[in-house]
Order: C-alpha cells, then structure tokens, then sequence
C-alpha cells in the first residue's frame, strides 16, 4: 500500500519510487 495509506508512518516522500521503499 502507498505511504499515504499508513498514516503510522507517514512522512512526506522525497519520490515516488521511494515512498514504495519506505
């Protein structure tokens, strides 16, 4: 799931491909 959807661990994501990796 997107970072957008964890809320526990939102950050904002420094690229698409890496809010993936995180």
């Amino acid at each position: 799931a997107p970072v957008f959807s964890q809320p526990r661990t939102y950050k904002p994501p420094h690229s698409i491909g890496d809010e993936f990796l995180n």
